[in-house]
C-alpha cells in the first residue's frame, strides 16, 4: 500500500475516534449520535414525525430539563427505553432491527406508562399527587399499575404500589379477564408471589376460566417444584379447586408433578374426587404413588358413596348378604371384611382428623377405627417413625362381643358423625 494512502487513512482513524469523545459546551459524550435539538420550524412531515415521537415519551422524560440546550429523551435512547418494557421486549438486541412502531397510548394514564416502563422515581412521584388514579386501568386489557409491574418484574415500582396507603384498593383489581396481580405473579415468580401475599391478595378469586392463582400455577409450570404451590396453600387457597371438568390433583398427577401433587393431598385435597373420565385417584395411579399420596392424608376423608361400588376397592369381590361393605376410616374406600380387617386407635390418626379427640374434652379418643390393609401399612409405618409400635389399643368389652357375633365395629353404624360428607358440592 503506498504511503500517502495508508497515512491519510491512519490520520482519517484518528479524526474519527476524536470525534466519538469530542466535548460539546464541556459535555462529552460517547455516542456519535448527535442530540439535535428538534427542528419545529422544519418540513410538515419532519414535524409530524417529531411530535409522534414526543408523544410516546413517558412523563418523566418529557418532564427533564434539557442538557445543554438539548433534550435527552427516550425519543434518542430506543433501545435503554425497550430494555425497561414487558419481558416480550427483553430480546430486543438478540431481534432483527426494525422500523420503530409507534404505539397509541391514548387512555394511558401516567402512572400506567410510568409503572410499565419500570420507572419508580415518576412512580413515587404520581404517588404523592394529588388526583391520581390508582384505579386506572389500560383501555385495551384493563390491566392496572400493579399487573404491569408484575408483568415486567419491576420489583422497586411493586413496592411503591405496595404501599400501605393504596394497597388494600388495587390489591385484588381485576383485568378484563378476571385476572388479578396474583393470577399473573403465580405464573412467573415465586418473589413477586410472597410479595403479593404478604399484602393481603386473595388466593380464591377465580378468572373467567374459572382458574384460581394456585390453577394458574399448577397448569403453567412446568417443573416439579413444590415451593410456590405450598406458599399459596398457607395462604388458604383451595386444593379441591375445580379445572374445567376435574380437580388440581388430578392435573398435578396427569402432568408428573408427583412433588406438588403431594403437597396438595397434605392440605386436604381429595383422593376421592373424579376427573374428565368419572375416575378417582384410586384409580389411576399404581399402588407404589398411592401409598406416597396416602402416607400424606392429613384430614378426615369423605366416604366412597355405598352405591357407587358393586365391589370391594381393593380385592374387586362383589358384595353381597356374605360379603359385607366397610368404609376405610383412613381414606374412605369401600372394601370387604378381608381387604378391611386392620383396626388403628382414633387417637394415633393423623392431628387433622375429627374423632381423634373425645367429644368436646380434651382426652384422646382410644376407641379402634376401622382401615383398610393398605393404609393400615401405611399408619404402622408412621407409628413408627414416631417411635411407637402399637397401633391399636385394647378394645373394651363391649367392642369385642359386637366384633365377635355381629361383624361390626361400634363406628360402622351410618350417622352425621361417622359418616362425613363433602361440606361443598363440586359440580363441572
Amino acid at each position: 500500500m503506498p504511503a500517502d494512502e495508508r497515512n491519510s487513512r491512519d490520520v482519517y482513524r484518528v479524526d474519527h475516534a476524536d470525534s466519538l469523545t469530542s466535548s460539546t459546551n464541556g459535555s462529552s459524550f460517547n455516542s456519535s449520535a448527535q442530540y439535535d435539538t428538534p427542528d419545529y420550524n422544519a418540513s410538515p412531515g419532519k414535524n409530524d414525525v417529531v411530535r409522534a415521537s414526543l408523544a410516546n415519551m413517558s412523563v418523566h422524560d418529557l418532564a427533564a430539563a434539557p442538557r445543554n440546550g438539548q433534550r435527552d429523551s427516550l425519543m434518542f435512547r430506543g433501545s435503554e427505553a425497550l430494555q425497561h418494557m414487558d419481558p416480550s421486549f427483553h430480546d430486543v438486541r438478540q431481534a432483527p432491527v426494525r422500523q420503530a412502531v409507534i404505539e397509541n397510548t391514548d387512555g394511558w394514564s401516567p402512572l400506567l406508562l410510568a409503572a410499565r416502563a419500570g420507572d419508580v422515581v415518576e412512580v413515587n412521584a404520581l404517588l404523592v399527587q394529588p388526583g391520581t388514579d390508582v384505579l386506572r386501568r389500560d383501555p385495551t386489557f384493563g390491566q392496572s399499575a400493579l399487573h404491569f409491574a408484575v408483568r415486567g418484574g419491576h420489583m422497586s415500582v411493586l413496592k411503591a404500589l405496595l404501599s400501605p396507603r393504596i394497597v388494600s384498593s388495587i390489591i385484588n383489581l381485576p383485568d378484563n379477564r378476571r385476572n388479578t396481580a396474583l393470577h399473573l405473579a403465580a405464573a412467573k415468580s415465586r418473589r413477586i408471589t410472597k410479595m403479593l401475599l404478604d399484602h393481603g391478595a386473595d388466593t380464591q378469586i377465580f378468572n373467567v376460566r374459572n382458574q384460581t392463582p394456585l390453577g394458574v400455577h399448577i397448569i403453567t409450570t412446568t417443573k416439579d417444584d413444590p415451593m410456590l404451590c405450598e406458599m399459596l396453600l398457607r395462604y388458604k387457597a383451595d386444593p379441591n379447586a375445580k379445572v374445567d371438568q376435574s380437580t388440581l390433583l388430578h392435573v398435578a398427577l396427569d402432568k408428573g408433578l408427583v412433588e406438588i401433587a403431594l403437597r396438595l393431598v397434605r392440605h386436604g385435597a381429595r383422593l376421592d374426587a373424579t376427573d374428565e373420565n368419572n375416575k378417582t385417584v384410586f384409580e389411576k395411579v399404581d399402588k407404589g404413588l398411592l401409598k406416597r399420596l396416602l402416607s400424606k392424608v392429613n384430614h378426615s376423608p369423605v366416604w366412597i358413596d355405598d352405591k357407587a361400588r358393586p365391589s370391594c376397592m381393593l380385592c374387586d369381590k362383589k358384595f353381597s348378604i356374605g360379603t359385607r361393605r366397610h368404609h376405610c376410616r383412613y381414606c374412605g374406600r369401600l372394601c370387604c371384611s378381608e381387604c378391611g380387617n386392620g383396626r388403628v386407635a382414633a387417637y394415633k390418626f393423623p392431628q387433622g382428623f375429627k374423632n381423634r379427640i373425645k367429644g368436646r374434652g380434651a382426652a384422646p379418643n382410644h376407641k379402634p377405627q376401622r382401615v383398610c390393609n393398605n393404609c393400615f401399612t401405611v399408619l404402622n409405618e408412621q407409628q413408627k417413625e414416631l417411635g411407637r409400635e402399637d397401633l391399636q389399643d385394647r378394645q373394651s368389652d363391649l367392642d369385642e362381643f359386637v366384633d365377635r357375633n355381629l361383624n361390626a365395629t361400634w363406628n360402622e353404624v351410618k350417622g352425621q358423625a361417622n359418616h362425613p360428607v363433602a361440606n361443598q358440592k363440586f359440580t363441572g
